[in-house]
């Protein structure tokens, strides 16, 4: 006998629970060795429960996971013409920014460059299609484009999971295209610099959400986009830059770009550093982010970003890989990791932690 994880739809009557099944609030809703009938399977889709361990016949088992590799690779190949069309996206986005930045009035460029991102954004099925390419692409996100263009599509996600209307995502994606517009009118001596830049330096980096911001100041685009070019590094506490505005001066798209600004940032690869584990990221937000962001958009957005993880295959800091089955509400960045037959709490185990997502080669 063996064990499999399968899907909410494609459990039948009479499958075996091999696993004890928890709620969201860590109550359990059924033990293991639970025979399931329909009503079992009903009260397993109430309370949101996408799949279950069920015991399965050896030889049926590995007939499951032939199917679950196959699957995989069919999705990944699947994958490869939208990896295919972000690296152009990229390029186009580069190619818009420069003319831009050289013909302020050059208003075919950006209106191509939403176009493209647009388009980009309509080819992927999910937020997890996006959230997968970016880690990807982590590399190549040290250039100021492939930053602009991860940014506006992090942004965008985000806004969808806030409801905004699709006037205001359009507004958005703007937003998140131009947000650092101000540091390709800093030195490249200085925005390449791949090591700690000096005190007079920093300041230097730290003036490009004010260049920014008087480059397109007069331009006729949204107001919200020119706010956001400026306040993308204002803090809720007061400890941001340039003005160090509080909650209630900072407009609320800047707010968003902020987030999604520093998410990319810290999960791709710079010069000084690797990339940083999503769900460290997750962590450091928990720990020290829920004073600096709005406290609506950044749960909004943790709790979203961990659940994309589900499922996701992961290296723990003890070498070991497993799955991802479970994300505790008050816990976030502590999942519960099924490896093999066995489950580690990561809420509870405090020496342990996720070091990689684990992608297809």
């Amino acid at each position: 006998m063996g064990r499999i994880r399968i899907r909410l739809e494609n459990i039948k009557e009479g499958m075996i629970l091999a696993t004890d099944v928890y709620n969201a609030s860590d109550q359990m809703i059924f033990p293991r060795k639970t025979v399931l009938t329909d009503k079992h399977i009903e009260k397993l889709a109430l309370y949101h429960i996408s799949a279950v361990t069920v015991v399965k016949e050896e030889e049926e088992t590995d007939r499951k996971a032939e199917q679950t590799i196959e699957k995989e690779q069919k999705k990944e190949l699947e994958k490869e013409p939208i990896k295919q069309m972000l690296d152009q996206t990229a390029e186009q986005v580069q190619y818009a920014l420069d003319n831009f930045i050289k013909d302020l009035n050059n208003r075919e460029a950006l209106e191509t460059m939403v176009q493209s991102v647009n388009s980009l954004l309509k080819q992927m099925q999910s937020a997890g299609d996006l959230f997968d390419l970016l880690v990807q692409v982590q590399g190549d996100s040290d250039l100021i484009y492939q930053h602009s263009l991860n940014v506006a599509l992090v942004s965008v996600m985000l806004g969808r999971w806030l409801r905004f209307s699709k006037e205001d995502l359009e507004v958005l994606l703007v937003a998140g295209l131009l947000h650092d517009i101000g540091k390709l009118l800093i030195p490249k001596n200085i925005l390449l610099k791949p090591y700690k830049l000096d005190d007079k330096e920093y300041h230097i980096i730290k003036s490009h959400t004010v260049r920014g911001y008087h480059l397109i100041k007069n331009m006729d685009l949204d107001e919200r986009v020119k706010l956001t070019v400026l306040m993308h590094h204002e803090r809720c506490d007061g400890s941001g830059y340039p003005m160090g505005a509080g909650q209630e001066k900072i407009a609320s798209f800047a707010k968003v770009v902020a987030i999604a600004d520093v998410y990319d940032a810290m999960t791709s690869n710079r010069s000084y550093r690797d990339s940083i584990c999503p769900f460290d990221v997750i962590a450091q937000f928990e720990a020290e982010g829920l004073h600096l962001f709005e406290i609506e958009y950044i749960m909004t957005f943790l709790r979203n970003i961990a659940a994309l993880y589900i499922h996701n295959k992961v290296k723990l800091s003890d070498g070991r890989e497993g799955e991802i089955i479970m994300i505790h509400p008050n816990h976030i960045s502590r999942p519960l990791v099924q490896i093999e037959d066995t489950y580690v709490d990561l809420s509870k185990e405090s020496n342990i932690k996720i070091v990689k997502m684990m992608t297809a080669e």
